[in-house]
């Protein structure tokens, strides 16, 4: 029986729902299927019958505040690793992967495994965002993140585009941000990565989005492929709260900042909503709060841990959201127009790419709370943000009618194809460039 090493990030959802739509596809394949790790979110695995594999570190190295770092990445880099915690990490793991000797690795945002696998021989492959792919940066899609400073002179003298132009380059060709990850390498014997993003890399590397969105991409290398958007099964019931909301004459806001944000600025964020009084807000908490921490709401305001997106976004005018894949793809669907705030450059990319289409407004991710209603009027006063975000739905919504299966199992299938032609050949991996 071909055997399958799945390792999440189970602390954060998206990841976690993503990862769990390939379990699902393998199990229906008969293939064996080891997951990696536990976390908040593994409860999505409880009805799939699989085998769980556990590595000890994580439970000393993931801790709250070391989770909101992993994802500040914009400033942090990813030295916030040492040279120990690679080598602690890579040790356990190396041993963990050895006994359920998989054919094949998949993960999405397990890092430490772009290490263990090349170390082990083992091909691997990346799940990801096509915002972080080479080829968004090669055609120059990519924008300075938000709150990075400009120090230089000669860039301050530069225009946007140009700002942008330098640093899509610099990203493509720098490892700045990634010392130990290099270092550690060359200690263990594998090639030092050739950039930061080279982190984010498998052998194969499969997109969860819809080609017709990055038409620049054009031909792209065969250790890359589209999978499609991977959407989260709610099999939960329908809140009360929502069945029994009755639309009236207000406009109705659906806030959702995901399981990767800041837990205090989020919250902060909530205060807020709840003073207002202009709209209805539907305000999922996720992992960033309890619901005893939020405390009495309004009538006007309703929530909860959280919602079926596609259920609220039928009901609601606007999104306020950060930029998550999933959520992003499933407020689309419905026809919402939304004002991102993202929290890192993934999140921002991913808002960008539908801004350009229309459907929203991008804003900085330290935006003032009177900026970001500010930039909700604009959208609710301007149809055509929802006209071309009904566009773009019906576009998506195509895109998956054809495609027969389900998105994970468009990308189970990829990754069988790709393992039994790196077998034979292995100069097909990325890393043989």
């Amino acid at each position: 029986m071909n055997r399958i090493l799945i390792a999440p990030d189970f602390a954060n959802l998206a990841e976690s729902h993503r990862m769990v739509s390939f379990v699902k596809a393998f199990c229906k394949k008969k293939w064996e299927v080891f997951v990696m790790g536990k976390g908040t979110y593994d409860y999505l695995l409880e009805d799939y019958p699989i085998k769980r594999v556990y590595v000890a570190y994580d439970e000393e190295w993931f801790t709250p505040e070391k989770y909101v770092t992993m994802h500040s990445i914009d400033e942090e880099g990813f030295d916030y690793f040492t040279v120990d915690d690679l080598s602690r990490f890579v040790e356990e793991e190396k041993v963990i992967v050895s006994k359920v000797n998989p054919d094949i690795i998949l993960t999405g945002y397990r890092l430490t495994i772009s290490l263990t696998a090349r170390v082990l021989k083992i091909p691997f492959v990346w799940l990801l965002s096509a915002v972080l792919s080479d080829m968004y940066f090669e055609k120059r899609l990519a924008t300075m993140p938000h709150g990075c400073k400009i120090q230089s002179q000669l860039l301050k003298s530069l225009n946007e585009k140009q700002i942008n132009e330098f640093f899509c380059k610099k990203i493509i060709n720098t490892n700045l941000k990634s010392k130990n990850w290099s270092k550690y390498a060359k200690n263990i014997g594998i090639k030092p990565f050739k950039n930061d993003m080279e982190i984010f890399r498998g052998d194969y590397n499969i997109m969860a989005d819809c080609p017709f969105l990055f038409p620049e991409f054009g031909q792209i290398m065969p250790y890359y492929s589209f999978c499609g958007p991977l959407l989260l099964d709610y099999k939960n019931e329908i809140p009360k709260s929502v069945l029994n909301y009755k639309k009236g004459d207000k406009k109705t806001i659906f806030f959702s900042m995901g399981s990767s944000g800041n837990p205090v600025l989020f919250k902060e964020m909530i205060n807020k909503l709840c003073k207002q009084t202009k709209y209805d807000i539907f305000i999922a908490i996720s992992s960033l709060a309890t619901r005893e921490e939020i405390g009495e709401v309004p009538p006007n305001v309703i929530i909860e841990k959280m919602f079926p997106i596609p259920v609220v976004a039928a009901i609601s005018d606007v999104a306020i959201t950060h930029g998550g894949q999933g959520t992003l793809y499933s407020i689309i669907i419905k026809g919402l127009p939304f004002i991102g705030v993202p929290s890192f450059c993934e999140q921002q990319y991913n808002l960008e790419t539908f801004a350009r289409a229309g459907c929203g407004r991008v804003l900085q991710k330290d935006s003032s709370f009177d900026e970001i209603m500010s930039a909700v009027k604009e959208v609710l006063d301007n149809s055509n943000y929802k006209q071309n975000a009904v566009k773009v739905g019906n576009q998506i919504n195509e895109y998956l009618d054809n495609l027969k299966v389900s998105p994970g199992e468009r990308g189970a299938d990829g990754i069988i194809e790709f393992l039994e032609k790196y077998k034979e050949n292995k100069n097909i991996s990325y890393f043989s460039r």
